[in-house]
C-alpha cells in the first residue's frame, strides 16, 4: 500500500493545480480590467474639463460612483433621484453596487415609465443599461403625421447608449416604437437558469446555475465562459458535477 501514497499524492496534487489553473481571477481583479474601471473612458472623464468641472445631476446616476449612491439614497438622500452633481475622477466601482441599498432594489422604472418589478441583483444593472428614450417618445413625435411618410422636420430620437433591458422585456418596457393594433412579444426569456444579467454576465454565477440546471442523467458537464473585459479576456473552464 506503501508504494502507491506517493502516487496518489502526485494525482491528488496535479487535480488541485488543475483547479487552480481554471479559476477565474479574484473580482477585484476582474473589476479592474472591465469598462466600469477605465478611467481613461469618455463616459468618465468627459465632464473633467467643463467649468465646473462635475457631473450633471441628469448624467451622474450612471456616470459615477457617488451619483449612483445618490440616485439609491445610499449616501442619505431622497431615492429614486439625483440630488447633486457629483465629482470628477470616479468611474463604477465595487461601493456603487455592493451596498445596502443596492442590495435591496427590486425593481426599475423604464425610459417609457414602464415598472419591471420582482427583480433581484440585475435592477442595478438594468437602472443604467436601459437607454434614455423609448417607443414613446417616437409617437408623440409622429402624433397626427402619415405612418411611415417621409418627413423633414423630424429629427433623430437618441436612445443614448445600448438599451439592453428594455429590449429584452419586449413590450414590458415599451422600448421600442409599436403600431396600434399589433402584438409584440413581452420578455424574452432564456433557460430557466438564466434569465438574469449576472446570470449570463458573471461566470462564477454562470457555473453554478448550470450545475442547477442539469438533469442529474447528464453526469459531469464541461463548461466553458467567455469573458471579455478592456483589453482582457478570461476563459474559464471546468466541470460541473
Amino acid at each position: 500500500m506503501r508504494r502507491y501514497v506517493p502516487l496518489i499524492a502526485l494525482l491528488l496534487l496535479a487535480l488541485g493545480l488543475g483547479a487552480c489553473a481554471s479559476e477565474e481571477p479574484p473580482p477585484e481583479q476582474l473589476w479592474e480590467t472591465s469598462a466600469h474601471a477605465d478611467t481613461e473612458s469618455a463616459a468618465f472623464t468627459n465632464w473633467d474639463n467643463r467649468d465646473p468641472a462635475e457631473i450633471s445631476t441628469s448624467c451622474a446616476k450612471c456616470h459615477s460612483t457617488p451619483g449612483y449612491r445618490d440616485f439609491l439614497g445610499d449616501d442619505g438622500s431622497q431615492p429614486g433621484q439625483v440630488d447633486q452633481p457629483a465629482a470628477v475622477g470616479t468611474t463604477i466601482e465595487c461601493e456603487a453596487c455592493h451596498n445596502d441599498a443596492a442590495s435591496a432594489k427590486t425593481a426599475v422604472v423604464m425610459p417609457s415609465g414602464a415598472s419591471i418589478n420582482g427583480l433581484g441583483r440585475e435592477a442595478n444593472c438594468m437602472e443604467c443599461h436601459q437607454g434614455r428614450a423609448s417607443g414613446f417618445q417616437i409617437q408623440d413625435a409622429t402624433d397626427g403625421l402619415p405612418l411611415d411618410a417621409l418627413n423633414s422636420e423630424l429629427s433623430f430620437i437618441n436612445v443614448h447608449s445600448s438599451p439592453v433591458s428594455p429590449t429584452q422585456y419586449g413590450s414590458q418596457a415599451s422600448g421600442g416604437y409599436e403600431y396600434a393594433g399589433r402584438e409584440y412579444a413581452e420578455q424574452y426569456r432564456h433557460t430557466p437558469e438564466f434569465q438574469s444579467c449576472a446570470q449570463c454576465h458573471n461566470p462564477t454565477v454562470w457555473k453554478s446555475a448550470l450545475t442547477a440546471a442539469a438533469p442529474a442523467t447528464w453526469g459531469p458537464i464541461q463548461w466553458q465562459s467567455l469573458r471579455i473585459s478592456g483589453s482582457q479576456t478570461w476563459i474559464t473552464t471546468g466541470t460541473a458535477m
